[in-house]
């Protein structure tokens, strides 16, 4: 026979379990939603972040789009420094135009940064297996 407090104790482990997984549904809808907004948002912008690169503690080295021109800025914690205006010629947005406007899907992206991992994963232990076939 089960103890009236075992089974309670059951219940209360589902119940909460059942009210994680819908707080986290709750929130991948959410965040669904506010990535299509902002995806909006941003299309019709006349301002881009076209590539960032950081190069210290909270400093970035940036090229941002304004209209049809680039510039190179510098952005750090409290200020946003103009470096140079770019010549468009000399600007590579292969990467940004085929990722960004057309929206590629966050698991197609985390699925070929992982396939690139993988890759390098192998690579590594083929050199090692190389070097120790070596000694």
């Amino acid at each position: 026979m089960v103890k009236r407090g075992t089974f309670d104790s059951f219940l209360n482990i589902v119940s909460l379990v059942l009210i994680f997984v819908v707080i986290l549904f709750l929130a991948y809808i959410t965040a669904k939603i506010a990535a299509k907004y902002q995806g909006n948002i941003n299309s019709k912008s006349n301002m881009k972040i076209i590539e960032s690169i950081r190069v210290g503690g909270n400093k970035y080295l940036s090229i941002v789009k304004i209209g049809d021109d680039y510039y190179a800025i510098g952005v750090g914690k409290d200020e946003i420094t103009l470096i140079d205006k770019l010549d468009s010629n000399n600007v590579d947005t292969s990467f940004y135009d085929k990722n960004v406007n057309q929206g590629i899907e966050f698991k197609e992206l985390f699925s070929n940064i992982r396939r690139q991992h993988d890759k390098k994963k192998v690579e590594t232990y083929n050199d090692k297996t190389d070097l120790d076939k070596q000694k």
